[in-house]
């Protein structure tokens, strides 16, 4: 078992009844509910920092030209999707 640490927290007092009346519904603590939305927030801006990219307004408008095209996607466009999905189905441990 891994070592743990004490945290004191101060909250409102709103904020806690919030705490607990949605610990009693989940049927954990009151500190396993907020370990849980912890550990859910970080690995949210987790995802957030490794998924956003940042595109100056040239490249915006052009990314926005292109998914307004009335073309279909091409066949090398077609297979980097397809190969984007298998990686991804690939890095989660699941199946395709």
């Amino acid at each position: 078992m891994a070592a743990t640490e004490r945290i004191a927290l101060r909250m409102e007092e709103q904020d806690k009844r919030k705490v607990s009346r949605l610990s009693k519904k989940y049927k954990v603590s009151s500190s396993e509910f907020i370990k849980r939305a912890i550990d859910h927030y970080i690995r949210y801006l987790t995802i957030l920092e490794s998924e956003t990219i940042t595109l100056t307004r040239e490249e915006f408008s052009i990314l926005r030209e292109l998914m307004n095209s009335p073309e279909e996607p091409n066949v090398r466009l077609t297979a980097a999707a397809k190969a984007y999905r298998q990686l991804q189905v690939k890095k989660s441990g699941g199946e395709e």
